[in-house]
């Protein structure tokens, strides 16, 4: 891992490159918000750069935080998708092909459909009682590595 000062230092240097499509899984508490507030204050003045997706599965804790960071960042794109279980292979799949929906629908600044980054910081407490089969983290992680990827590659005709 980089250390904290190289982070801090490298972080505002990304407004300087092309514009950026971020995908925030779990990004409406915790870890996911935090890094939704970085970028909303990292682009505050280069916000026309920036498109973040925050997916989550609680709406008023999503519309509370699109309404800061649009107040911090306001030129950024800032958009919201409802998970119901993101435990579940079916809802991630879902989700991607709503990113993907969307993308193609209208390709930030006229670019093919993309992510350019993903967040993953989305919390399933292993505490809880769950009756039902969920996929172990690190094959959801590759879901979504895989499933946003293909979800954004732009195919030829």
């Amino acid at each position: 891992m980089p250390a904290h000062s190289t982070i801090h230092t490298t972080i505002p240097v990304l407004t300087t490159g092309p514009p950026l499509v971020v995908a925030i899984i779990g990004g409406t508490s915790g870890i996911g918000s935090y890094i939704a507030k970085a970028f909303a204050s990292v682009f505050s003045n280069h916000g026309s750069k920036l498109r973040v997706y925050i997916v989550g599965r609680t709406s008023s804790r999503a519309e509370a935080l699109l309404k800061d960071v649009r107040a911090t960042s306001p030129d950024a794109q800032w958009r919201f998708i409802k998970a119901s279980d993101l435990a579940l292979m079916s809802d991630v799949d879902a989700v991607c092909a709503k990113i993907k929906e969307s993308e193609e629908k209208d390709p930030f600044i006229g670019g093919e459909p993309r992510i350019d980054m993903l967040y993953m910081s989305q919390a399933i407490s292993p505490l809880a009682p769950s009756p039902r089969k969920f996929l172990p983290n690190f094959l959801r992680t590759i879901r979504w590595s895989e499933r946003a990827s293909t979800a954004t590659t732009h195919q030829s005709a």
